[in-house]
């Protein structure tokens, strides 16, 4: 099935309950009981659903605290991202391949666009390091440029963790499980091809910043939790072309967070924030690259 077909299913799936719970939030009495049904039914079977007790202790840290946390993580994301040699020989033209299509000619000159496994990540670091290094250190600059792009999708898994913590002693409980994943997953794999397949990887990197800002909503004002939730619907629309399988679950990540928020009685504006970011961000991948968009 090709990519827009898929699309296209998953909007259906994710966004059909949303317009139907929309369209039933425009009467406010039926909103309001909607509401209250589901509040009642959260404090019976779950917990007890306030507005101040998803509020992130990252935001009630001193700033200095909140640096050197952040600081720790960035150097446990490079440290895990950057260990593996980037001067081996290519011997793995299957895995490594696909991220070097336009170097090693996989579609020929002139017929078309590179040819595209995944997304946008299959050539942007590639042609990324055509332009800046060239002849024979391209595919080490490759290498490079996708091992900063996991170091970024590691820092963004330590920012979604560090957005749950309610208190300090949560915060070094995240920090030290995170690290641990980190070691025992991206650190623990000694070649470029390992690292490029880890978890987090290159193919992540969207889908966990969009999770990143959708957990860092709980707590902000009514402005930056509307400009979070319009962040993440532009990176989710975005990472559709990034990496095809995590562009649709972040989609699809997005149309149940709009739904719930619409059920949980949020602002009408941070409910609709997320898709309208959504849709933007999928025009604008469509306009980066429009052949793309048809293969």
């Amino acid at each position: 099935m090709k990519p827009f077909f898929s699309l296209v299913a998953v909007f259906v799936v994710a966004f059909a309950p949303a317009v139907i719970l929309f369209l039933v939030a425009l009467n406010p009495s039926r909103r309001a009981s909607i509401t209250d049904g589901v509040r009642q039914w959260l404090a019976r079977n779950w917990v007890r659903v306030e507005e101040s007790s998803f509020s992130s202790a990252m935001i009630r840290q001193p700033p200095a605290a909140t640096m050197a946390i952040y600081a720790a993580a960035a150097v446990v994301s490079i440290i895990t991202a950057f260990h593996a040699p980037f001067g081996e020989p290519l011997t793995d033209l299957f895995h490594e391949g696909e991220y070097l299509a336009p170097r090693l000619a996989l579609v020929a000159p002139g017929t078309g666009p590179p040819l595209l496994i995944h997304g946008y990540l299959n050539y942007l670091p590639s042609q990324f390091a055509e332009a800046r290094c060239g002849g024979d250190a391209v595919i080490a600059c490759t290498r490079a440029v996708n091992a900063s792009l996991t170091a970024l999708a590691s820092f963004a898994f330590f920012g979604c963790g560090l957005a749950l913590a309610r208190s300090r002693t949560d915060l070094v409980r995240v920090a030290l499980s995170v690290t641990a994943i980190l070691v025992l997953i991206n650190g623990r794999l000694t070649d470029t091809v390992s690292l490029q397949q880890g978890s987090p990887a290159v193919r992540d990197l969207t889908l966990l910043v969009e999770l990143w800002c959708l957990l860092s909503i709980p707590g902000r004002s009514a402005r930056g939790a509307d400009l979070l939730a319009s962040l993440a619907g532009l990176i989710a629309g975005l990472g559709v072309f990034w990496a095809y399988n995590r562009g649709l679950v972040g989609v699809l990540t997005i149309g149940v967070w709009s739904v719930a928020s619409i059920v949980c009685g949020r602002r009408l504006t941070q409910c609709l924030a997320p898709v309208a970011g959504l849709l933007l961000g999928l025009l604008a991948g469509a306009a980066l690259d429009p052949v793309m968009w048809l293969q």
